[in-house]
């Protein structure tokens, strides 16, 4: 016979088809049973084969051949499981599925709070700018929390006054602009009411009109209004409001704040800014794309701007998806891969305007957030430059908002969950599931007093506010912080979130997490209770084992875990407990929210509560002691 190797059609010329051939095992996938069904086929063909010994060189090729195999499975089935957003581990993987989906994870959120300024006496006007402004914690080093001011702020000091003379024509809704006097600083800003200007006519002052209008007012009223923000409006002299007679002498006395005025409030946002960042230059090829050169990259932030060669760099607009753009619209979207890398994508002529062959492309984004960002009140007392009349700066609220990078397993979870709502919030679940993306919002649940009244439960992404439900804290940080992010999911011009998504005649209202202590409902975390004995194996220390049960019990509370509506079951408790490496035996003696009865039971939360541990104590028996 040919000692030539042999094809598929001449095998059954070596191996004999009447060998009685064990069933192929399609689990066996793993290098132990891939061993044993190999050594198991051996007496069908050597029966002579009788030595198993591991230094056998046959023995020696079935575990290499295994060891092969095992790796092969595992690579197979991870590629299997990659394929699928519930199983995939990769987070490349799980931003691909969530872009199929439909779905747009959030990158790093800034935090958000108030910066008060203050300067020297006498002094001003000073200006603190937007964005080269820096403030951050102690030590404005590499360690530091810094936050930037987004808008300009002007602290007028010892005051500014400026008196301007008309002469009436007489006419019916005579108007007269203030400011405008020719230098840097705002030399009128209307404070809603007549505070910041003194109106006399012909000698006598005429009062500003109540509530800032005419309405109600008669023809004879010696009253005026201010009408955008900076102009001086008088009436008819027939309808309503009275008007200065011709040649009658108009004077107006306005300052942009109160005198002595050493203090002043403005935004600011975790984070610093990169301006006019070079990311390339256009090739006029379709779908284009450029890559943000630092990480990570503040969500909202990144500005686009093409200079087409005429020096007049113009700004193009993001859309969350390209195909949503014209071919004649000058877009484009970002996509951030699984480093948080951020790439700029430009369109085809289909969907938005390829740029311009030799266009020079530039970017303006912020670096930083997250919820390192949500420093304490009071801790923002570090100013990188400035004008030297400014003599400290501080936060005198808790920042809040600031929200890491979405993880693996928040889009995991509720990327599908965009699918069911398709951008329109018809059912509850819509509700709460449509607020989830929202980046600086990591809990949400939906209820309904009326076939159109919503009551939408939030809270804020980072970590509890406090603890124990305490009213100067707890209630205090979470109703600002929540009231803070209202208006960007609902408000009266129709501005927010939700806004465009909900039903015509639906109303929503956004809440703050409840607590319902029985007799009332309040802002705040239902406290809850938890006693354990544990008995310590003898070879363990005690102290080691009593501080990790306590810990976990602690973790079945954490933040990330609990939500609204949450239950703690005593199974759960019991699990984490015995999960513990050194107990021998636990009894749970006491498990209950604290506004009850010291009682054993699960804990359980209405869907605007969320659950919280307040008291937990843990006493150890046995063990050893040192």
């Amino acid at each position: 016979m040919s000692i030539a190797p042999v094809s598929l059609g001449t095998i059954s010329d070596i191996v004999s088809t009447t060998i009685n051939v064990p069933p192929i095992d399609y689990t066996s996938r793993d290098y132990t049973a891939l061993v044993h069904d190999l050594l198991t086929l051996i007496p069908s063909y050597l029966p002579e084969w009788t030595d198993r010994s591991p230094g056998d060189f046959g023995i020696v090729l079935i575990e290499l051949f295994a060891y092969m195999g095992d790796v092969l499975n595992y690579y197979s089935d991870r590629i299997a499981n990659e394929a699928f957003i519930a199983t995939a581990q990769q987070r490349q993987s799980v931003l691909n599925l969530a872009n199929l989906l439909d779905y747009t994870p959030h990158n790093n959120v800034a935090a958000t709070a108030q910066l008060q300024f203050t300067i020297a006496q006498p002094s001003g006007p000073v200006k603190v700018p937007a964005f080269t402004t820096q403030v951050g914690t102690v030590g404005l080093g590499t360690n530091a929390i810094i936050f930037q001011t987004t808008q300009d702020l002007w602290i007028f000091g010892d005051g500014i006054t400026h008196t301007k003379t008309w002469t009436s024509n007489g006419n019916s809704g005579q108007q007269y602009v203030l400011g405008n006097d020719n230098v840097d600083y705002p030399t009128y800003v209307f404070n809603g009411g007549g505070g910041n200007q003194t109106v006399v006519v012909n000698g006598t002052p005429w009062p500003i009109a109540a509530g800032n209008t005419f309405v109600g007012q008669t023809p004879s009223a010696q009253v005026y209004t201010v009408i955008n923000g900076n102009t001086v409006l008088f009436g008819d002299g027939v309808t309503a409001g009275a008007k200065p007679a011709a040649g009658q002498t108009v004077q107006i006395t306005y300052q942009p704040a109160p005198p002595a005025t050493y203090q002043g409030l403005v935004p600011a946002m975790h984070g610093a800014s990169t301006l006019g960042e070079a990311i390339g230059i256009s090739d006029g090829t379709p779908s284009q794309r450029f890559t943000l050169f630092n990480t990570p990259v503040v969500d909202g932030t990144v500005k686009i701007n093409i200079d087409e060669g005429d020096g007049h760099p113009m700004a193009w607009r993001y859309y969350q998806r390209i195909v949503d753009a014209f071919a004649n619209d000058p877009a484009f979207t970002m996509s951030v891969n699984a480093n948080g890398v951020v790439s700029v994508i430009f369109g085809d002529n289909t969907n938005g305007q390829v740029p311009p062959v030799g266009a020079f492309i530039t970017a303006d984004y912020v670096v930083g957030g997250g919820s390192i960002g949500n420093v304490a009140a009071n801790t923002l007392t570090q100013i990188a430059g400035g004008s030297a009349n400014i003599l400290s700066v501080t936060n005198p609220s808790a920042a809040s908002g600031g929200a890491d990078v979405e993880s693996t397993d928040h889009i995991r979870i509720h990327a599908p969950l965009s699918i069911t709502a398709i951008n329109r919030a018809v059912t509850l679940d819509d509700f709460a599931a449509l607020i989830l993306n929202v980046p600086s919002i990591a809990k949400a649940s939906a209820t309904s007093t009326a076939y159109n009244a919503v009551n939408i439960y939030i809270h804020p992404a980072g970590d509890f506010f406090g603890y124990g439900n305490d009213a100067t804290t707890t209630v205090a940080a979470l109703t600002t912080a929540v009231n803070l992010l209202a208006p960007s999911i609902t408000n009266t011009a129709y501005t927010g979130y939700l806004d465009d998504k909900k039903m015509v005649t639906t109303s929503v209202v956004i809440l703050a997490a409840q607590y319902n202590n029985g007799t009332t409902t309040t802002t705040g975390y239902v406290p809850c209770n938890v006693n354990v004995t544990v008995q310590v194996l003898p070879q363990y220390q005690q102290a080691a084992v009593q501080a990790a049960v306590t810990a976990a019990i602690k973790n079945l509370f954490l933040f990330s875990v609990v939500d609204f509506g949450y239950r703690i079951s005593l199974s759960s408790v019991y699990h984490a407990v015995m999960n513990v490496e050194g107990v021998d035996y636990v009894n749970v003696t006491a498990l209950y929210r604290n506004e009850v009865t010291s009682r054993v039971g699960d804990i359980s939360c209405a869907n605007y509560e969320i659950p919280q541990a307040y008291l937990i104590n843990v006493t150890a028996n046995g063990g050893v002691n040192f």
